[in-house]
């Protein structure tokens, strides 16, 4: 069987690979413009609100806080999401809090926060691999239920 190298381009870091093929065009078009737009979101993004309210008080630095909270370089749930796509997401932590007062006001979750994807682990690689008895399992949930977890965690304990 021939090896296939990673390394087509010279760079065999992923990340660099993504970063170098969305540098330019996520690049702003103008300084001032893009200063201007930041600070205007940075000016509202503290007042963010759906308008929910039922005694429960979810706050976006409650979000914020939960998603640091988050393991990083873990594996992908059956959303394709990492903690990692939230964690450099911040206009998205908006739409979050959103999402997670209107779960609360109408007490219905999506659907997709019940899936995961469970695979089985080998625990002790020098044991016996083909007994079922040296495996685990674990599984793999949607990250934005991992968060939504957190807040309600959160909101119980405080």
């Amino acid at each position: 069987m021939k090896r296939v190298s990673p390394v087509s381009d010279g760079i065999c870091d992923p990340a660099e690979k993504f970063a170098n093929v969305f540098e330019r065009p996520c690049a702003p078009n103008s300084t001032e413009r893009h200063e201007s737009l930041r600070d205007k979101f940075n000016d509202r993004f503290p007042r963010y609100d759906c308008g929910v309210t039922d005694g429960f008080h979810i706050s976006i630095e409650l979000v914020e806080q939960c998603i640091c909270k988050l393991k990083r370089s873990k594996a992908v749930g059956m959303d394709g999401l990492t903690a990692e796509h939230l964690f450099y997401a911040h206009p998205v932590h908006s739409r979050l809090l959103c999402l997670f007062q209107l779960i609360v006001h109408f007490g219905l979750v999506p659907t997709d926060f019940g899936c995961g994807l469970t695979i089985p682990l080998v625990k002790n690689g020098d044991g016996d691999i083909t007994s079922s008895s040296n495996y685990r399992g674990i599984t793999l949930s949607p990250v934005i239920r991992k968060v939504f977890e957190l807040v309600l965690m959160e909101m119980v304990i405080n």
